[in-house]
C-alpha cells in the first residue's frame, strides 16, 4: 500500500481495531435511532433483575413497544455515557424514547411499565387487597433480603457466585435458606402462584429469575433440591408451574444459559467457593 511521504505505514494489526470501532460506531448510531422512537431496556440475560422485566415484556406481548439493548451499547456499566443515565453503573436501566426519562432499579422500572401500559399488563396485577398485598410483601422480601445490600456489602444470593470469605459466606447462605423457608410460609395456599390463583403477578417475575440462580448453584455447595416437595411443597408447585409456562421456560433459558457459560468459565473455582467447600463441605449444605 502506497503512503503519502512522510506518514508512517498502517500497521496491520490496526485494520481489525479500525473495523471493530467503525462497528461499535454503526451499533450506537442504531441504538440511538431505536431510542428515539420507543424506551430501551438496557440488560443481559445473565441478570436476575433485569429478568423480571424482560418476563413482564413477554408476557404482556410488549417486545415490540421496547427495545433490549446490552449496557455494551453505550460503552458498558462503567463507561461516561453509561453513568451519565445510571450513576451507580448497575443494570437494568430502561430509558424512555429521546432519553426524556432514565429509570434504574428493576421493580420501578416494572412500575413504570405497569403505568405506561396499563391495558396490557393489567393482568398482572393481583386483582384484591390482598393478593396485591402478598404479592407486594413478597417482592419486597426477595429485594431486601434475598437481593439487596448497601453499595459497599454483598447480596445475600450473591454467597452463590461472589468471591468472600468463608465465614460470610456460610453466613450468608444460611440466610438464603431461612429466607427461602420465608418464602414458603408467606406463599399462597392452593395455586400455581405465589400470591394469585390463576395468573401469574409481578412478584412471580420478580423471585422466579433468582431461584434459577438458587436451582442452579445449590449443588455447588452441597445442597439437596431447594424446591423438594417435602420441605417446600408450595415453592415446588410453583417452580413446576413456572416451567410449564412458555415465558417463564423462556426466562429459564436465557438464565440458566449464561449460568452454563459461567461454569464453563470456572467461575466458583475462580471465586474461591470450590475451595472453601472443599475444605469444610458441611459446613455450606441446607
Amino acid at each position: 500500500m502506497a503512503c503519502a511521504a512522510g506518514a508512517a505505514p498502517r500497521s496491520a494489526s490496526a485494520a481489525p481495531h479500525a473495523a471493530a470501532a467503525r462497528r461499535r460506531i454503526r451499533r450506537r448510531a442504531a441504538v440511538a435511532m431505536a431510542a428515539a422512537s420507543k424506551p430501551t431496556l438496557y440488560d443481559l440475560p445473565v441478570s436476575n433483575n433485569g429478568a423480571r422485566i424482560r418476563l413482564l415484556l413477554y408476557k404482556a406481548g410488549l417486545e415490540g413497544a421496547v427495545s433490549i439493548e446490552s449496557p455494551q451499547a453505550l460503552g458498558g456499566l462503567r463507561s461516561g455515557e453509561y453513568r451519565a443515565l445510571h450513576p451507580q453503573g448497575k443494570m437494568p436501566l430502561l430509558v424512555a424514547e429521546g432519553g426524556s426519562l432514565a429509570v434504574p432499579e428493576s421493580e420501578v422500572i416494572v412500575m413504570y411499565l405497569l403505568d405506561r401500559f396499563a391495558a396490557e399488563t393489567a393482568a398482572f396485577v393481583p386483582a384484591t387487597l390482598e393478593e396485591r398485598t402478598r404479592c407486594n410483601l413478597l417482592t419486597r422480601l426477595h429485594d431486601v433480603y434475598l437481593t439487596g445490600a448497601s453499595p459497599t456489602q454483598l447480596t445475600t444470593l450473591g454467597a452463590m457466585y461472589k468471591a468472600m470469605p468463608a465465614d460470610e459466606r456460610a453466613e450468608k447462605l444460611a440466610s438464603l435458606d431461612a429466607q427461602l423457608d420465608d418464602l414458603e410460609r408467606l406463599a399462597r395456599e392452593g395455586g400455581a402462584w405465589l400470591a394469585t390463583q390463576d395468573a401469574p403477578s409481578t412478584c412471580d417475575f420478580a423471585i422466579f429469575p433468582s431461584m434459577i440462580f438458587v436451582k442452579f448453584m445449590a449443588p455447588i455447595f452441597g445442597w439437596s433440591d431447594p424446591f423438594a416437595a417435602a420441605r417446600r411443597p408450595k415453592l415446588a408447585a410453583w417452580w413446576a408451574a413456572c416451567l410449564r409456562d412458555a415465558d417463564f421456560k423462556r426466562v429459564f433459558d436465557e438464565v440458566d444459559g449464561a449460568l452454563q457459560g459461567w461454569k464453563a468459565g470456572g467461575r466458583w473455582d475462580k471465586i474461591g467457593a470450590s475451595e472453601q467447600v472443599a475444605a469444610s463441605p458441611e459446613r455450606y449444605k441446607h
